[in-house]
């Protein structure tokens, strides 16, 4: 056990999914996104099976203080007392040893003119971007920026994701630039990832990052609905077949969205083509009863809209693409029915009004 003014311990624990936390005397605070320490000194026992946590950290001991902590964990300054200067510090922080943080960065350089590959030759200078903000939550940004006279979306995370996956499995970032790279090798369209990566430290994800080019005169079907009845849009059933291909692709290869939504379709308007993007929940099922539930919340997702926007025959002759036959046989009845029951259950858990008779 850790006494005050000695080094904090870090050990592995074996206890899959759990880490726990002790302070000398003092209880932990811990809020959403950030831990606040209450004393300087503190024991943390890490999960055994934490993702690609690096062994050379069990059992390694080192100083901390509340300058040089790493920018994800805060900390209250008026409960702080004064402890030695760290032996490790992460890039960009004071210190004269090695960093304790490892950083994986790729880079696209041959699609990249000079003041691109400037911007985005590390993850330092793509979190030093400043440009228009697209969207924004707790742990993740998108900002569109310009180089080159082309325009790029920079998305950034300073956390894993949010409850345990901030601290077991793959960060949400990861998952996203491996999700956009498995469409890509199913053919599947989507948008061109220039540069990716992340940061992690002590093994666990400290922040990360990825860049993707703009798709010129591109919306998503979302907006396009709202623009204009899809009743209006030229082509309408092309796009319809383009879709169920996609969603056909991707359960064939026992993958999951998980947010299989209209906004997260773009479409490419001069070459009428669709494309998925924004997937950092998607994930592979063994087949069996989880995966068909799972399939079933996406078509219940992409029938959200359809519902409302097309008519019964074109959302009948989604599904029929999707399936690869010609009329409805017993197993294509018994799958529209775990469909309109995974519809009906999230409009049951968020107190709307459900549609039995669909």
């Amino acid at each position: 056990m850790a006494v005050p003014g000695t080094a904090l311990s870090c050990s592995a624990h074996a206890l899959i999914g759990c880490h726990t936390l002790w302070t000398l005397g003092a209880p932990l605070q811990a809020t959403t996104g950030f831990v606040k320490y209450r004393a300087s000194i503190l024991q943390i026992g890490v999960a055994e099976h934490v993702s690609e946590m690096d062994p050379a950290w069990f059992g390694v001991s080192y100083f901390c203080s509340p300058s040089t902590r790493p920018q994800p964990l805060s900390y209250t300054a008026a409960h702080q007392p004064a402890c030695s200067p760290p032996a490790i510090a992460l890039p960009g922080w004071s210190g004269k040893s090695k960093p304790s943080s490892m950083t994986n960065w790729q880079v696209s350089l041959d699609s990249l003119g000079p003041a691109a590959r400037e911007q985005f030759s590390t993850l330092e200078s793509v979190f030093r971007l400043r440009g228009t903000t697209i969207a924004r939550d707790n742990i993740s940004e998108v900002i569109r920026v310009e180089a080159d006279g082309k325009g790029y979306f920079v998305k950034r995370y300073t956390a894993a994701g949010n409850d345990i996956q901030r601290w077991v499995g793959r960060s949400r970032i990861e998952s996203e630039w491996r999700n956009l790279q498995h469409f890509a090798e199913w053919g599947i369209p989507t948008i061109h990832l220039v540069a990716y990566g992340q940061q992690r430290w002590l093994g666990i994800h400290f922040r990360g990052a990825m860049v993707t080019d703009e798709l010129p005169g591109s919306i998503d079907l979302a907006r396009l609905a709202r623009r204009s009845h899809p009743s209006q849009t030229p082509n309408l059933q092309v796009l319809i077949d383009q879709v169920a291909e996609i969603t056909r692709v991707l359960h064939a290869h026992g993958f999951t969205h998980n947010d299989l939504h209209w906004r997260n379709l773009l479409l490419d308007e001069m070459h009428g083509r669709v494309h998925l993007i924004d997937c950092p929940k998607g994930a592979f099922w063994w087949p069996g009863p989880l995966l068909q539930y799972r399939i079933a919340k996406d078509l219940a997702s992409l029938d959200k809209f359809g519902r409302k926007y097309l008519t019964r025959t074109q959302r009948l002759r989604f599904y029929l693409k999707y399936a690869g036959i010609n009329k409805l046989d017993q197993d294509a009845k018994r799958a529209i029915h775990r469909v309109t029951a995974a519809y009906n259950h999230r409009m049951r858990r968020k107190g709307l009004p459900t549609d039995d008779a669909e």
